[in-house]
Formats: structure tokens, C-alpha cells, sequence
């Protein structure tokens, strides 16, 4: 049973660090506000945890060692960026306009997304995004006016007219 407890906590330990590492480098975002608040608190309040944790719970030997190497590198981790500028960055992307969609792919359009930043106001930007999921997408930059808009509708003016809202 304990064994069980312990993988378990190792396991979504993992998990949380996996999506909080991708999604801060930005090679897969995080939709859903709810599960980015999730993985960032988690990721902020799991490592000490942890730390502590495989420090009294885990077995004796080299298994304890390669079970502390992680907490260790992700407080180093925390420590580096600084436990406020992590929580600052939780807000995530919201989906103002729906400037173009793909003819190809329907899950690829270039939209218009606004994020809330506190006090500092609101950030905006304008990206081609791949949903992967309702809950996680893949951004990169739009493409460019002068390359072929074949395979791309536009469909802003759509939206507004009708105010249909997209993700």
C-alpha cells in the first residue's frame, strides 16, 4: 500500500513537471486556465514536497539519490526564475478573434489572443495555433502576407457580423 502511495505521488509529480516544463518553453501551451493554475501551483507547492517526501520515504541507497535528483533540479529551477515571476505567468491565452481558418486542417487557425496580466493590463498577440486538445495547442508565428493565403480562409468578418465565438 505504501509502495502504491509512493509511486502514485512520484508519478503525478512527474506529469506536472513534464507539462509545467512544456508549457514554459512554450513548445506546447496550456488552454484551459484552470489546468495551467493546476500544474503551476502544483509545480511551486510539489517540489518541496516531494523533496521532502522521497527524503524520509523513499528506500535507502542509490534509489533515494536518483529519487531526490528531481525535486533538487526543479527547486533549482524555482530558485533560478523566482517563485513570483512563475506565479505571474499562469494566465494563459484567450481567443479574441478567429482571423483565418486552414482549408486543410480544421484544428489550425491563425487567431487573435489577449492575456491578462494584473495590474500591467492585458498582452496581445497574433499567432497560428494547432489545437490539440480542448485543453492544450501548439503556437507558432502567423504566416507571412505576401506567402500564399491559398489555403487559408478568412473568417473574422464572419464572426463579428454573426458574434459567434471560437475556443
Amino acid at each position: 500500500m505504501f509502495r502504491n502511495v509512493h509511486i502514485a505521488l512520484n508519478g503525478l509529480y512527474l506529469l506536472i513537471l513534464v507539462l509545467f516544463l512544456l508549457d514554459s518553453t512554450a513548445l506546447l501551451e496550456i488552454k484551459s486556465q484552470m489546468v495551467k493554475s493546476a500544474v503551476y501551483f502544483g509545480f511551486l507547492v510539489g517540489t518541496p514536497f516531494m523533496l521532502f517526501w522521497n527524503a524520509i520515504a523513499g528506500k535507502n541507497g542509490t534509489e533515494k539519490r536518483l529519487q531526490l535528483i528531481l525535486p533538487l533540479a526543479s527547486l533549482l529551477i524555482i530558485l533560478g526564475i523566482g517563485p513570483l515571476r512563475i506565479l505571474f505567468s499562469v494566465g494563459s491565452w484567450h481567443t479574441q478573434t478567429v482571423l483565418y481558418r486552414n482549408v486543410y486542417s480544421g484544428s489550425r487557425t491563425v487567431e487573435y489572443q489577449m492575456k491578462d496580466v494584473g495590474a500591467l493590463g492585458y498582452r496581445d498577440r497574433t499567432v497560428t495555433v494547432r489545437y490539440l486538445t480542448p485543453l492544450f495547442m501548439i503556437t507558432s508565428p502567423p504566416p507571412a502576407e505576401d506567402d500564399t493565403m491559398e489555403e487559408w480562409i478568412r473568417t473574422d468578418t464572419e464572426i463579428n457580423e454573426l458574434g459567434l465565438k471560437y475556443p
